[in-house]
């Protein structure tokens, strides 16, 4: 049950607008159907649980950061259209694909890099702050794929 933290807009993953996030390639693996906990402020005292999703879709991709004209493959080198990198920039937060490029240049500050795009349903927000740690997983998980049931339909 990966958790992941939010310095970029964490209000429009919190509000269910930001479904999409991208993250290096690392020792960590992510799949569909992982339970992902969704953070602000992470390991610090104003820790915020922004709401607990399930992984609808994961895929990696090669930004070519270095180039005048950077580009994204998908990690079987198919290259992306202006189309979906707009896509892919706009599910994240970003307005444009030109913003996107500007903050992955600034943060990562290297030539490329290999990312994951995680994608996920509705975030669910538990009322009860201890709520979270008396379900089962797999009572999460029933509860989570109910939600994304009902946001398909």
């Amino acid at each position: 049950m990966p958790s992941l933290n939010f310095t970029y807009k964490p209000e429009l993953v919190k509000e269910g607008i930001k479904r999409q996030t991208i993250r290096p390639v690392q020792n960590r693996e992510y799949k569909e159907g992982d339970i992902l906990h969704l953070f602000k402020g992470l390991r610090t005292p104003n820790c915020e649980k922004l709401g607990v999703a399930l992984c609808s879709e994961v895929f990696k991709i090669r930004m070519e950061l270095s180039l005048s004209f950077p580009s994204i493959r998908v990690y079987d080198g198919t290259t992306l259209t202006k189309a979906e990198r707009e896509d892919i920039a706009k599910r994240d937060g970003f307005e444009n694909e030109e913003q996107m490029w500007l903050w992955f240049r600034h943060r990562y500050k290297c030539a490329d890099w290999i990312f994951w795009v995680i994608r996920w349903h509705k975030p669910f927000l538990f009322h009860l702050p201890g709520e979270m740690r008396v379900r089962r997983p797999n009572e999460l998980r029933k509860l989570l794929e109910e939600k994304a049931r009902e946001e398909m339909t």
